[in-house]
């Protein structure tokens, strides 16, 4: 198994820790009135103030990965809408719709045409060091 972790709060108090104790006394007595607004102190003060999270007991629990694909997808299934479209509002019947017409299929041009004979084709390159 794990190792059991000591914290702090978990320890036993000793003599040392009356001065500890009055310092959280004052930081308790803290008022919203007390701390500017806007700075790091009103997070402080809401972090003393606020409750901690639900323990979550089967955390550290091995379960198979297809088990776990299973609840997701149970819960991805749970919460879905019916109708995905029907959220989306419906478009303006005023607003222009651009139509493209069915371009012509591609054909030879038969018009005037020009034969142009080559009689030589010479390819100079010159390449600076």
């Amino acid at each position: 198994g794990l190792p059991k972790q000591i914290f702090e709060s978990d320890e036993v108090p000793d003599g040392n820790s009356y001065q500890d104790e009055q310092d959280d006394v004052k930081r308790r007595s803290m008022s919203i009135d007390d701390t500017p607004r806007g700075s790091w102190a009103c997070s402080i003060f809401d972090l003393k103030n606020s409750l901690p999270d639900a323990l979550l007991s089967n955390l550290l629990d091995r379960t198979p990965n297809e088990e776990i694909d299973h609840q997701n997808d149970e819960q991805r299934k749970s919460n879905r809408h019916k109708e995905l479209f029907a959220l989306h509002p419906a478009p303006d019947e005023e607003e222009p719709i651009e139509r493209l017409g069915i371009p012509e299929i591609p054909k030879e041009h038969f018009g005037q045409r020009l034969l142009v004979k080559c009689l030589s084709l010479k390819f100079e390159i010159e390449i600076e060091p």
